[in-house]
């Protein structure tokens, strides 16, 4: 009798078990709709005036966000790519630029969504692509996003579509079809009307500089922020300042550089440690190099790289300058370093690293003279001042100012020091300027 009632309670506990299963699938099913559906309302919050409130949102929900997309890759994909979509711009600046492209191409391949959101779901992958500077990935998907756009004749989605493929080609070095194609992007977003015409404007901006049109890259930038006055976003602000500040580091205007980093930077200090964005940093390393303070320079730019490594790289038109930068400042103190100060920026916080690209440059920032060249060498083979005074033609006072001079550079508080770092140069292979 025992044994023939364990059937009945055996098929009342699987039955009870596939109950509770089934509960439990529509639980997480109705956790996923809700994430996706936060997630979609603070996409559109991170482009609006209160972008620091709806990313703090994502981030403090973020083990959540993380927990409903697993959830509906396994068991509904269609809303997988909805959720995955609205999280590519919260990857793009808190970090996961790497997991956000794998989650949507993975998604894209699988054939989820519908076709508008596929187009959509291909225009972020495209700028998740581009972020990483794989050139011919973004292309391949900004296109398959603009093609969707036209066989849904969505002229709002066209427009965005030539914005995004304009950006690719001012990467790829392509500075006559970007011309073209953000000028049509420009012209189409002006005939609707529409409020988007401000990113537009960045990215014609952005071809001006492919172009070395520097004026023309700042007016585009004014227009920029001009649109934004409607708008009111935090994100198109910072763009188009980040715009105008390239202009200005690259005609020397480092008081417009520096007015325009101070207004983005007020945004990035409220924002905290929630964005991991390359482009402020290395903006704030173009100014310090361009004020002589070679050391916060080399900080902000090791700090920038790692962001960079993480898969939020600087647009590759904005690199020659940036280089070009870094290779100043490797000259003025030796590469090793150079090395030290780069390594040191990425273990600063936002805080200290917003106060080292604000900082105002000092006399000890000052790049070193002919004349004090000459000097810090002859220092370097151990001459008393006596002897470089005969050597330079100079009177003794002469030379004993310059050295006083010298000393005033950071780090080097005697002649010891000075000696020191003249050799470290010397060792580096790097002539002394």
């Amino acid at each position: 009798m025992r044994y023939r009632m364990l059937e009945p309670v055996r098929e009342y506990g699987l039955a009870a078990l596939a109950r509770r299963a089934d509960q439990q699938q529509r639980t997480r099913a109705g956790h996923a709709e809700h994430y996706a559906g936060l997630a979609q309302r603070c996409d559109v919050g991170l482009r609006r005036e209160d972008r620091s409130r709806h990313l703090l949102t994502m981030c403090r929900e973020e083990d959540n966000l993380l927990a409903a997309l697993a959830w509906a890759r396994e068991h509904d994909r269609d809303l997988a790519l909805r959720l995955a979509t609205a999280l590519a711009y919260f990857c793009e600046l808190h970090g996961l630029v790497n997991d956000g492209r794998a989650w949507l191409s993975g998604l894209l391949d699988s054939g989820a969504g519908d076709e508008r959101t596929r187009g959509e779901a291909s225009a972020r992958l495209g700028r998740l692509a581009w972020r990483q500077g794989d050139n011919d990935g973004a292309r391949r998907y900004f296109g398959d996003g603009l093609s969707l756009a036209r066989s849904l004749g969505d002229r709002l989605r066209i427009a965005t579509g030539l914005r995004n493929l304009a950006l690719v080609e001012c990467s790829a070095g392509n500075g006559e079809r970007a011309l073209e194609l953000s000028e049509r992007s420009v012209k189409l977003h002006a005939e609707l009307d529409d409020v988007g015409r401000g990113w537009a404007w960045t990215v014609l901006a952005l071809a001006k500089a492919t172009t070395a049109q520097w004026a023309d890259c700042d007016r585009a930038s004014r227009e920029a922020l001009a649109a934004n006055r409607v708008q009111r976003s935090t994100a198109l602000e910072a763009t188009a300042r980040i715009g105008i500040a390239f202009a200005a580091a690259n005609t020397g205007d480092t008081a417009t550089h520096r007015a325009h980093l101070r207004v983005l930077l007020a945004d990035i200090g409220e924002a905290g440690e929630l964005v991991d964005d390359s482009d402020w940093l290395w903006s704030a390393s173009g100014l310090a190099c361009n004020e002589g303070r070679f050391r916060a320079s080399l900080r902000l730019a090791g700090a920038a790289r790692a962001v960079s490594e993480r898969g939020c790289t600087m647009p590759l038109t904005t690199m020659p300058f940036t280089e070009s930068c870094l290779e100043r400042a490797r000259q003025q103190l030796g590469r090793r370093s150079a090395d030290r100060l780069m390594r040191q920026g990425t273990a600063m916080t936002t805080e200290q690293l917003i106060a080292e690209a604000l900082q105002q440059p000092t006399a000890g920032d000052r790049p070193l003279s002919p004349r004090e060249r000459e000097v810090a060498e002859l220092v370097g083979d151990g001459k008393t001042n006596e002897q470089i005074a005969a050597a330079l033609v100079l009177s003794r006072r002469t030379v004993e100012s310059h050295v006083e001079s010298l000393k005033t550079k950071p780090a080097l508080g005697g002649r010891n020091e000075l000696m020191a770092w003249v050799l470290a140069r010397r060792f580096d292979c790097v002539p002394p300027r």
